[in-house]
């Protein structure tokens, strides 16, 4: 049985640029599938036309990968995505933690599963919208804090129903 090159993978998502997709084609099954919070595509050409889009959407992006787990059949590894978009957050970096699952046989990867944040990644960078999903974090947060006291029963998602 084949055996997957994380090394490869983990120079490939390095800087996420132009070049990328040829680093890391050779890593993914002719058909993968590709999953992530906002896509679902399958094959080389999606997959590759997906990454060309997101290198032409941002300024900057490279992904910091941390110490994967490995299985003949599954990779499991955590990273930080930084990247940088003219129009989001005044064209600052934006730092998104993440995971991604790749499924493997022979060697390559037959499903590649990213879980992230998407209001990290994008929601909270609109100027009105963020404010508003910031907002609603902290009174959900104030919602998991213990009570003022023993006799306390009103919960925080009770007062935010009553004002609204």
């Amino acid at each position: 049985m084949a055996k997957f090159d994380f090394e490869q993978f983990a120079r490939g998502y390095g800087t996420f640029d132009e070049n990328t997709w040829a680093k890391l084609a050779s890593l993914y099954h002719q058909d993968a599938h590709f999953v992530d919070p906002v896509h679902d595509i399958r094959g080389h050409g999606a997959i590759e036309g997906y990454f060309k889009e997101m290198c032409e959407s941002v300024q900057h992006c490279e992904f910091q990968l941390n110490a994967p787990v490995i299985t003949e059949q599954k990779v499991v590894v955590s990273w930080q995505m930084i990247y940088r978009h003219k129009v989001l957050n005044s064209g600052n970096d934006i730092a998104v933690d993440g995971i991604s699952t790749l499924t493997l046989s022979n060697g390559l990867i037959v499903e590649h599963r990213d879980y992230y944040d998407l209001g990290q990644m994008l929601y909270e960078r609109i100027p009105v919208l963020g404010a508003l999903i910031r907002m609603l974090r902290r009174r959900l947060a104030k919602g998991t804090e213990p009570q003022a006291g023993p006799n306390s029963s009103t919960s925080t998602a009770t007062e935010v129903a009553h004002n609204e």
